[in-house]
């Protein structure tokens, strides 16, 4: 179309915002499974968005549209000094365009993160504002203005008392957000993200009963958001849990394997996954393993320790790599050699196939150790 129809803006601008998104789709994908060919793939898109945009700029420099959406594909490339201009640019002849004001705060924002001024966020706050006495009800500014508070939150160096105003802040933004579209993912999502760091700050200085009654209040406006089940399993697996907050230990495990559940089920490839399911296996291998070592009864003794065995072994299964399972190796081979030995045994038959002879012969070592016959 733009080749058959070159005078006509609107078709290079709409190619324009294709290439854009398809290009920060690329990257963001890029970003997840860690693929260079994806990340260079988005950036050669968003490059040819410029390329268009200018060509139509050169054309008609007071096409706004298109200068903003050059300044957005210039953000989606880090280039913040050419988006900044184009913002500027639009700005400075159109005072009324709340968009505009929305972008160029978003923008103020990314600049504080990598190292800019406290001066830049207030620079957010204030074009934010006046976008809000433009239109009363304009979702982004909202919502905008509660990543602000957030990033202040975040970041705030002041007292006690500076940080609680700037997470009141944010939280009432977010909740205008929430409020003026319910059913709008991402003020929920990151309502869920501040309000867990507030949980986690709790855990820190002890007060899991406090972290415990938020989850449950985030819980219950945002069960569809990954990260308030990801600290719900941590917050259930924290050492203290049950002697601060009064749950029973068997509902402590329940709530864990739930919410490692619905974790699962909704971000499937979340890295800290793994982390979480050998933690909550390592612990309950434990919570058997110290049942066995105090029981006198021969049949719940044995029974106990069949439990340690098969939790201990999905927390290896679940995360072979972290340094927190040598404790379970030790332990394993203490109540099931024979199981810890056969483990030793596959690692060293897939050390041999990889032709890694020394690995081999460690494995193989050690199972030989552990179970002789």
């Amino acid at each position: 179309l733009v080749a058959d129809h070159p005078e006509d803006l609107w078709v290079a601008f709409r190619l324009a915002q294709v290439l854009t998104a398809k290009g920060v789709g690329w990257m963001q994908t890029a970003a997840i499974i860690e693929s260079e060919q994806r990340r260079e793939q988005g950036k050669r898109d968003i490059e040819e968005a410029i390329t268009v945009l200018s060509g139509v700029l050169d054309k008609d420099p007071e096409f706004h549209p298109a200068r903003l959406q050059r300044g957005e594909a210039r953000f989606a490339l880090d280039d913040l000094i050419g988006a900044k201009a184009d913002y500027q640019y639009v700005r400075d002849r159109d005072s009324d365009a709340k968009e505009v004001l929305l972008k160029e705060a978003a923008l103020n924002r990314l600049v504080y993160v990598r190292g800019g001024k406290e001066a830049n966020l207030l620079s957010a706050i204030g074009l934010l504002r006046r976008s809000l006495e433009l239109d009363p009800n304009y979702f982004g500014a909202l919502f905008e203005l509660g990543n602000v508070w957030h990033l202040r939150y975040d970041s705030h160096s002041g007292s006690p008392g500076d940080r609680r105003h700037a997470f009141n802040q944010a939280l009432v933004w977010y909740r205008r957000a929430m409020a003026l579209n319910p059913r709008a993912r991402e003020p929920r999502v990151e309502w869920a993200r501040l309000c867990m760091k507030a949980a986690r700050e709790g855990v820190g200085a002890g007060s899991l009963q406090a972290a415990h009654d938020l989850l449950e209040r985030v819980e219950s406006e945002a069960s569809d958001v990954a990260i308030v089940h990801k600290e719900r399993a941590r917050l259930n697996l924290h050492p203290e849990f049950t002697k601060q907050t009064g749950v029973d230990p068997t509902l402590r495990f329940e709530g864990a394997e739930k919410a490692l559940a619905k974790l699962e089920e909704l971000s499937p490839d979340d890295p800290e996954l793994p982390e979480l399911r050998s933690l909550f296996h390592r612990i309950r291998g434990y919570s058997f393993y110290w049942t066995w070592v105090k029981e006198r009864l021969p049949g719940r003794k044995e029974r106990a320790r069949q439990l340690a065995v098969e939790e201990w072994t999905a927390a290896l299964d679940a995360w072979p790599a972290d340094p927190e399972n040598e404790s379970v190796r030790a332990r394993l081979g203490e109540i099931a050699p024979q199981v810890m030995a056969e483990r030793y045994h596959r690692r060293g038959v897939a050390a041999y196939g990889a032709r890694r002879f020394q690995d081999a012969a460690e494995a193989f070592g050690q199972a030989l150790v552990l179970f002789p016959e």
